[in-house]
């Protein structure tokens, strides 16, 4: 059977219209032609049940925050429409088809995946062991941070906090097994300001080794950075597919990258300036923008492109763990950014 008739059957047994819903939706949204499918014991039938199903439930999807504590996938949604919003959080690393991307950050909005994986390697370019295609499975290519240089471990990781509330949804899960069983931990937190509107607070702990390097791209488009001195600084090596990279050795917190989203596959029904922005809270760390090599194409395609990237490091002695907390905000808007000052309070215990 086709597809269609499969999801079909699926809200049919289920009582869950979302199954029609996105069989309908992948339908271009019209009813002419379901359910696509020469085996169809009742053609008319089907038509008539995604018809029905459609009618009752309207076209979108109502689809709540969830968490697949054994998928280790968390998934922060929030409004509705054109508005509708997902945050996803990855919490597990390896394994079969597997990349190495403990902790990778995700995120839905305005219609477009606005951090997406790079997706299946391109092994046209040489094999699956060829650099291009090892790169696709490294740490460093998802949106995470990489400790000195080095893919995250096979493993699984826990949920530590889950909330969700009208105004905030928040996940906190570690990998410590991902990073050799030392500190491993993201804290993601969905905080609506308006049904249009809405920001995430990203907190990144993880200890160990001498370098900790916060990674993080956005969609098609170019990245510009705000309140950094930027400088050419040497690359970042371990075997990753990045160039061009400038750094601001001593950034003060507040500074913001911001990605001009370009719809290159024209998935918007018009265009939009749209933007993505990652405002900095953290001190004693250098921060600042590469390139990173993609293939945007299918297994038989050989375009190449290159995507602005931003990474944040922080580097020790190597005499004692390094211990990082990265801090920082991320928001997607057209128009005005939703946040119009941020600021990091001190905060100390008695002791100082």
């Amino acid at each position: 059977p086709s597809p269609f008739t499969f999801l079909l059957r699926m809200a049919e047994l289920t009582g869950d219209p979302a199954y029609a819903q996105i069989a309908w939706r992948g339908n271009h949204r019209r009813l002419d032609g379901l359910p696509h499918d020469l085996y169809a014991e009742d053609e008319a039938a089907a038509h008539a049940a995604f018809a029905r199903i459609i009618e009752t439930h309207g076209a979108e999807l109502i689809l709540n925050s969830v968490n697949k504590q054994e998928w280790r996938i968390a998934i922060l949604r929030s409004g509705a429409g054109d508005n509708a919003r997902a945050a996803w959080l990855d919490y597990d690393s390896g394994g079969g088809h597997g990349h190495h991307d403990a902790l990778n950050l995700g995120l839905f909005a305005h219609g477009l995946d606005l951090m997406p994986e790079f997706g299946y390697p391109p092994v046209q370019f040489g094999g699956w062991g060829s650099p291009r295609a090892r790169w696709y499975l490294m740490s460093a290519a998802h949106n995470t941070v990489v400790v000195d240089g080095q893919n995250s471990a096979s493993g699984g990781g826990s949920t530590t906090l889950w909330a969700v509330g009208d105004v905030l949804k928040i996940i906190r899960a570690e990998a410590a097994a991902c990073n050799q069983g030392r500190r491993f931990e993201r804290t993601a937190a969905l905080v609506d300001v308006s049904p249009e509107r809405f920001y995430l607070v990203d907190l990144f702990r993880v200890e160990g080794g001498a370098d900790h390097t916060l990674f993080m791209h956005s969609h098609f488009g170019e990245a510009l950075a705000h309140g950094l001195a930027l400088k050419d600084a040497p690359d970042y090596g371990h075997e990753t597919i990045m160039r061009n990279f400038r750094m601001d050795p001593a950034p003060t917190p507040g500074w913001h990258i911001e990605w001009r989203v370009e719809d290159r596959r024209g998935l918007l029904p018009e265009p939009r300036d749209l933007r993505v922005r990652y405002t900095g809270l953290m001190s004693d760390c250098t921060a600042g923008l590469a390139e990173g090599w993609i293939s945007p194409g299918l297994y038989n395609a050989t375009e190449e492109v290159w995507i602005p990237r931003m990474l944040v490091r922080r580097q020790g002695s190597g005499d004692v763990p390094l211990a990082s907390t990265f801090a920082g905000l991320i928001e997607a808007y057209s128009g005005a950014p939703t946040l119009q000052s941020v600021e990091r309070l001190p905060v100390r215990n008695a002791a100082g």
